[in-house]
């Protein structure tokens, strides 16, 4: 509660800082955006389209920035908007709560440094914070109600993809789940994994027509998620590997399969875990999973970081002209490969053995690293490992 006397002084300061804000709504939604991708998976696996994530931040923030100047006309109209749309996309109540509070985040942030700089009152200060955070919590409430209301209207046969689509994206809520399984006539508790398939850089566009309903006694049920096709597989008593011997890769394509998982709630995490694994994969190495990729999963969690090894542990050799580079990088591949076997390697790569021992000799002085030494030869074949996914661009 206010007094008349603090009253308008707050009126006015609110007015003030909103109208300086809006001049900086463009570098506070790239804030906001950036946070939202590092933190909400949905953001950036290719189901919503780049372009969106910046425009309805920016809209947010001109929303909630026009309400603490004193508009209320129509304010909360837009984050109805917001949430039917998000309902529509299958994102999750998680993401868009989280996408409101980064913004009031970022508004309440610039808003008490803008009132240190100023001058303000503290009680002034205190004031404009807390309306920020009350027009933040009124506005995400008012979202996440019309993406419930909208969820509840998709709920029947023609739309339940949506459904399925949140559940991948990480919905876990009880009531979606029940409903996607009456729609789809699944087993309650049955065993499920999650293929991902994509194209690489340069391979086809994937077609409907290719990504089979049944793989033996397996269902699979298909969902496009950017120009990646997710499939849940409904497991039941069968391996997780029928479904890698069953399902038939071809060039041009990435195929990685998940964990099990006992629990359709559960497919989010189970799809998170097949992505990373796709996105380490070159052309045309059958379907993996990422028990079969774990270190370079770790560095696919990791973009930044398995860019800063690669340039720290081989920059000398990427250095090289190509024919160098790429023979003493296949020469440590096929000799890791081979478990240290240089006669296996040699045989692999079509030379003798000791050119393969003399590759390897330059390779150690190049990059001043044994490949006798244990704590050598990991960063050299993670280094490996980087290169390979560096050079492998994915849509």
């Amino acid at each position: 509660m206010t007094d008349e006397s603090s009253a308008g002084p707050q009126a006015r300061a609110r007015s003030q800082v909103a109208g300086l804000l809006l001049d900086r709504v463009e570098t506070l939604s790239e804030q906001v955006v950036a946070a939202l991708r590092a933190s909400e998976p949905v953001y950036l696996d290719g189901s919503i389209s780049p372009q969106d994530p910046p425009m309805f931040v920016t809209r947010s923030l001109e929303n909630g920035l026009a309400a603490l100047g004193g508009d209320r006309a129509e304010r909360l109209v837009w984050p109805v908007a917001v949430g039917r749309h998000r309902a529509q996309q299958g994102v999750p109540v998680v993401s868009v709560q989280r996408a409101y509070h980064l913004g009031g985040q970022a508004i309440a942030a610039a808003t008490a440094q803008w009132a240190e700089e100023d001058k303000q009152p503290p009680e002034v200060a205190a004031a404009l914070v807390n309306r920020v955070w009350d027009i933040a919590y009124e506005h995400a409430n008012t979202a996440l109600d019309a993406l419930r209301l909208t969820q509840v209207d998709l709920r029947d046969r023609r739309t339940t993809g949506f459904l399925l689509d949140a559940l991948l994206n990480g919905e876990t809520d009880g009531e979606f789940v029940t409903t996607v399984e009456q729609a789809y006539s699944l087993p309650p508790g049955g065993r499920y994994a999650v293929l991902a398939h994509r194209p690489t850089s340069d391979g086809p566009l994937l077609r409907q027509a290719e990504l089979p309903s049944w793989l033996g006694e397996i269902r699979v049920i298909w969902r496009m998620h950017g120009e990646t096709a997710l499939g849940v597989v409904v497991l039941g008593d069968e391996p997780v590997e029928a479904v890698r011997e069953a399902f038939c890769t071809r060039p041009g394509r990435r195929t990685a399969i998940s964990i099990v998982v006992d629990r359709l709630s559960e497919i989010g995490r189970a799809r998170q875990l097949a992505d990373l694994a796709c996105r380490t994969l070159a052309d045309g190495q059958g379907v993996v999973s990422l028990d079969d990729r774990l270190p370079a999963g770790l560095l696919g969690l990791s973009p930044d970081l398995a860019e800063r090894l690669r340039n720290r542990v081989l920059a000398p050799v990427l250095a090289l002209d190509s024919g160098s580079r790429n023979s003493l990088l296949d020469t440590l591949a096929a000799w890791l490969a081979a478990d240290g076997n240089a006669g296996q390697a040699a045989a692999v790569l079509d030379c003798h053995r000791n050119t393969v021992l003399h590759r390897l000799r330059r390779l150690e002085r190049l990059t001043n690293r044994s490949v006798t030494s244990p704590r050598d030869l990991v960063e050299l074949s993670l280094a490996l490992e980087a290169v390979e996914m560096i050079s492998q661009p994915t849509r």
